[in-house]
């Protein structure tokens, strides 16, 4: 198991995945002897809310966990387990949405970045008896695509793995895109950069766009400010005249999307959003 600051260093792991893992560390050292354990909690739950500002499920954890009054680091441990039980099987909900969706002839499904909810529920569909190719991007400069790609791989899928350059040509090719979400908010739900790109090509070529989402994720307010990231992961020893931006994630328009699958259906941002 990782520790705290090897999981706030964690690049490459989508919001969920980084979830049940921030959890499974929390209850560990809930385990350990600590007169202090509830400070010690707070202090934890602060500093991942600060490292994560996107990632709407974790916020939705740590604003949970902060309701209750807890009496003993066994009852914390039990809520902790309790609140992962309830959301674990939602792929299962996203599968089935996903199957009256999927066409008979099984056109290939694009998808960027490393989603465990793009992962889950592809798993899925191909428990389910589906077949169909992924078209997966490699999501520089992180290159997290390539984990995904290994996983839907080692699992039985066909899968074929695309530079960034290729996004287009891996949505010409597809029957639909299909993407996770960090966030989702009245103007655009937010993701790994690059999917603003896919959106475009798919809107060119008129393929469609499913973006899985559960309600932990909606938010009514504004997306977090994107800070830059460390231009040491595109090029190292750059010269003084030469600017280098890195940015995580970007905003994508509702317009472009043809529909967010959710837990209790698929749905449209005026369904979600009716006041905006």
């Amino acid at each position: 198991m990782k520790t705290l600051s090897e999981l706030f260093d964690d690049n490459t792991s989508g919001s969920v995945a980084l979830l049940k893992q921030f959890a499974n560390i929390l209850s560990k050292n809930l385990l350990k002897p600590d007169s202090q354990w509830q400070k010690t909690l707070a202090a934890d739950l602060t500093l991942a809310g600060n490292r994560w500002p996107h990632f709407r499920v974790i916020h939705h954890f740590i604003k949970s966990m902060k309701t209750e009054a807890f009496s003993s680091p066994e009852l914390t441990i039990q809520w902790i387990d309790g609140y992962l039980a309830t959301w674990n099987n939602i792929h299962h909900k996203w599968a089935d949405q996903m199957q009256k969706l999927l066409k008979a002839d099984s056109q290939p499904i694009a998808v960027h970045s490393h989603s465990e909810s793009v992962k889950s529920t592809l798993k899925e569909l191909h428990t389910r008896g589906y077949s169909f190719q992924v078209l997966q991007t490699l999501s520089g400069p992180a290159n997290e695509g390539i984990l995904q790609a290994r996983a839907l791989a080692d699992s039985g899928l066909n899968v074929t793995l695309l530079t960034d350059a290729m996004s287009a040509f891996a949505v010409k090719n597809s029957g639909l895109v299909l993407l996770g979400a960090d966030g989702l908010y009245p103007s655009g739900f937010m993701n790994k950069s690059g999917s603003l790109n896919i959106c475009l090509a798919a809107d060119l070529y008129k393929i469609p766009v499913y973006v899985l989402i559960d309600s932990r994720k909606i938010s009514e307010g504004f997306p977090e400010t994107e800070t830059a990231r460390s231009t040491e992961e595109i090029i190292t020893n750059a010269p003084p005249n030469l600017d280098v931006i890195n940015f995580y994630f970007e905003l994508v328009p509702h317009t472009y999307v043809s529909g967010y699958i959710t837990e209790s259906g698929l749905k449209n941002s005026g369904d979600l959003f009716p006041a905006s």
